[in-house]
């Protein structure tokens, strides 16, 4: 429940980071853009995970 909250606030901020610059590009949002835009999103969430996963191992050891 927790990772799938992260998950949203993060998709959500890479969202509207790339309407509000689309918006300033005087540009209209394509398909394409929101398939990049979830693409991004997964992918920074994964690197969001490997680095918490990483700080907790070095908490440990």
């Amino acid at each position: 429940m927790r990772i799938a909250r992260n998950f949203f606030s993060v998709m959500v901020f890479v969202f509207l980071l790339s309407f509000l610059y689309s918006f300033y590009m005087n540009q209209e949002i394509k398909y394409i853009q929101i398939v990049n835009l979830f693409a991004s999103a997964w992918v920074a969430f994964f690197l969001h995970q490997k680095v918490k996963i990483r700080a907790s191992k070095v908490v440990d050891v």
